[in-house]
C-alpha cells in the first residue's frame, strides 16, 4: 500500500497552504535577456530519482505546471527543441530516510518510598540519561534545470525539498504546482 501512495504522491512537495524551502543556483555570466522560447531537453523530460516509480499522472501534472509557469512569465513553449531558446529537463523522486535525535530523559525512581528517596540519594535519583530516537519520513524532491539550446550547457538550477506528511504522500500531485511554482519564481534570474 505504501508503495502505491509513493507511486501516485511521491512528489507532492508542500500542503496547499505553504510553499516549500527553495534553492536556486545560475551561472552569473550568462545572460537570460535573449530567451523568448523553450522547449524540452529531452523526451520525456522527466528523469525519476531513486527506487520509486512515478505515476504517469504526476508526471502530466508537473510537465504542464512547468509549461504554464514557464508561459506565465512569458515563454513560448516550442515543439522542436532545435530551434528553442532555452531546453528544460525536471527531476522527481522521494526516499525514506530515518532521522535520528537525542533526547534526555530523566530517571527519578523511588522518590515517594517511606520518605527518603530523593533528600537522602539524589545523586542517584536525578541522573539524565540520554535517549536515541529515531523517526522516519519520506523526503520529496522535485529539480528543474535549463539548459541554453546554443552552448548546449546548463545555466539554471533550481529545487524544493521537504519531508512529506502522510496525506501528502497519499494524495495525487495535488500541491505539486505549488512547489514548481516555488522553484521557478527566480527564473530568470536577475543579474
Amino acid at each position: 500500500m505504501k508503495l502505491r501512495c509513493l507511486l501516485f504522491g511521491c512528489l507532492i512537495l508542500t500542503a496547499c497552504a505553504s510553499t516549500p524551502p527553495t534553492y536556486t543556483d545560475y551561472d552569473v555570466k550568462h545572460s537570460f535577456t535573449g530567451y523568448k522560447t523553450f522547449s524540452w531537453a529531452h523526451t520525456p523530460p522527466l528523469i525519476v530519482a531513486g527506487n520509486l516509480p512515478v505515476s504517469n499522472e504526476v508526471e502530466a501534472k508537473a510537465t504542464a505546471a512547468i509549461k504554464k509557469e514557464l508561459a506565465a512569465k512569458g515563454f513560448m513553449f516550442l515543439d522542436d527543441s532545435k530551434t528553442a531558446n532555452f531546453l528544460v529537463a525536471y527531476t522527481i523522486g522521494a526516499r525514506d530516510d530515518i532521522e535520528v535525535y537525542q533526547s534526555a530523559s530523566e530517571v527519578y525512581d523511588n522518590k515517594d518510598n517511606w520518605l527518603w528517596g530523593k533528600e537522602y540519594h539524589s545523586w542517584y535519583f536525578d541522573m539524565v540519561i540520554p535517549s536515541e530516537i529515531r523517526a522516519g519520513y519520506t523526503r520529496g524532491v522535485i529539480s528543474i534545470d535549463i539548459f541554453d539550446n546554443q552552448t548546449k550547457t546548463p545555466v539554471w538550477h533550481g529545487k524544493a525539498s521537504k519531508p512529506l506528511s502522510d496525506s501528502e504522500i497519499s494524495s495525487n500531485g495535488g500541491s505539486l504546482e505549488v512547489a514548481i511554482s516555488a522553484v521557478l519564481e527566480s527564473f530568470p534570474p536577475q543579474n
